[in-house]
């Protein structure tokens, strides 16, 4: 399957391997230039404390769900009214 896919690429360049290593080389190039338009969207630290800053949980673990109000530390939870009882 590679190599059918290989030869179809090539075809698309005209039987050429050179057009073909050229063409990825300078989508390469760009894709680093466009990766440096957006710095703050870096990959995290191969960390566990860098993966669970980027996803908020681990697999296996039960999402954390960022609109969620989160009280303040020693402040009074009351129970929202839900009707007649």
């Amino acid at each position: 399957m590679f190599w059918h896919r290989l030869f179809d690429a090539i075809r698309l360049y005209r039987g050429s391997l050179g057009s073909l290593v050229l063409e990825v080389k300078r989508r390469a190039q760009r894709f680093d230039k466009e990766a440096w338009k957006h710095p703050g969207l870096e990959l995290p630290e191969e960390t566990r404390d860098g993966i669970r800053r980027v996803l908020g949980f681990f697999i296996g673990e039960t999402p954390v769900d960022p609109f969620a109000v989160v009280a303040a530390p020693g402040a009074l939870v009351v129970a929202a009214a839900t009707g007649p009882p």
